[in-house]
């Protein structure tokens, strides 16, 4: 999605951009392309910001290019596979992403995993600091004990997986075990 729209404002993005990019918020990657963000990496150009000049523009874009491209997604086989076994044996099961919450259960309802009506799901919109930020899956593991009776779980009690540096930042942060996929199959390192 991201990659689309910045060869459509005239901003060519790499394979070698990818790891800066990649699991960030839309906002962020906004400032990122436009220019606008403080850190030294900036692919800012001036048809993208002509193109997106606000980040809402960009995050609205995203949207409607997520929603055009919602039937290419895939599923990593070896996560869907844990999550569906994890809600099939009753543990609490809580998904956590950079992107919107509407993004999020559309994509995982098209991939086949198995959404029940009150699953846990944290879209970027629910939280104040988003990835790399572990509010999100703090706010997620509150959710999940909220519900439970006997002792609360503790971060130390939780598996994390995630496929960004982004994503694993933030699942290292709150103390969490962390998976980390090194390659949209489903490997693990």
């Amino acid at each position: 999605v991201i990659y689309n729209l910045a060869k459509k404002a005239g901003l060519p993005v790499s394979e070698s951009d990818i790891p800066v990019l990649d699991g960030k918020p839309n906002r962020t990657i906004w400032e990122y392309l436009s220019g606008q963000h403080p850190d030294d990496f900036q692919l800012g150009s001036r048809s993208f910001y002509d193109t997106f000049p606000d980040a809402r523009s960009f995050e609205e874009a995203c949207q409607d290019e997520f929603d055009n491209h919602i039937d290419s997604i895939t599923p990593i086989p070896s996560v869907r596979m844990i999550f569906n076994d994890f809600q099939g044996q009753g543990r609490p099961v809580a998904i956590v992403s950079n992107s919107m919450t509407r993004s999020v259960c559309k994509g995982l309802t098209v991939a086949g995993y198995n959404i029940s009506d009150n699953q846990i799901i944290i879209g970027v919109d629910q939280v104040q600091n988003p990835k790399p930020s572990p509010a999100g899956y703090l706010k997620a593991l509150s959710m999940i004990n909220s519900g439970r009776t006997g002792d609360p779980l503790k971060p130390k009690d939780i598996l994390i997986i995630e496929d960004s540096i982004t994503g694993v930042k933030s699942a290292l942060a709150t103390g969490a075990h962390v998976l980390h996929l090194t390659d949209k199959s489903g490997l693990m390192d």
